[in-house]
């Protein structure tokens, strides 16, 4: 009699364990289920990133006449060269702009690469740089090149 004790106290506790082992497991799956939602209700919740819409051939003309010159002469990157009183790789503005007071046009027709630069002597082994540069200067209109060209002249003292 001590052994059929012993066996169904084995068979309860093993019955005992299945139990709990489904219910864990049935909470589990429940629990995931119940997750999943909340995941996908975050990702519907979620700001979504603004859409950059591809702008046309005539917007994109747009948006760069709407540039003035201070924002051509970051957009392009000139301030790695050229600071508004000290030396880098090429002549201060200040120093640009002296060179060409009063000579808007010829600045422009060098900024077009259809000049030498006036300062030629100063920029030294730079000047292929600034052929790079002009290159990538080609695609302004020449309203752009004029604001471009204002806001160099703007360093003149």
């Amino acid at each position: 009699m001590n052994k059929k004790k012993i066996g169904l106290f084995v068979g309860i506790v093993f019955i005992v364990l299945i139990l709990i082992y489904m219910n864990i497991g049935g909470k589990k799956e429940e629990a995931s289920i119940e997750e999943k939602p909340k995941v996908e209700e975050k990702a519907e919740t979620k700001p979504s990133q603004p859409v950059k819409k591809e702008l046309t051939y005539q917007e994109k003309r747009e948006e760069k006449i709407s540039l003035k010159g201070s924002e051509i002469f970051k957009k392009y990157n000139c301030g790695r060269c050229h600071s508004a009183t000290g030396v880098r790789v090429g002549p201060p503005l200040e120093e640009i702009a002296l060179a060409y007071k009063g000579k808007k046009d010829e600045l422009i027709a060098f900024l077009k690469g259809e000049r030498p630069a006036k300062l030629a002597e100063n920029v030294g082994e730079s000047s292929h740089l600034m052929n790079i540069q002009l290159a990538a200067l080609k695609e302004l209109t020449d309203k752009e090149l004029s604001e471009l060209a204002d806001y160099i002249l703007s360093f003149a003292k």
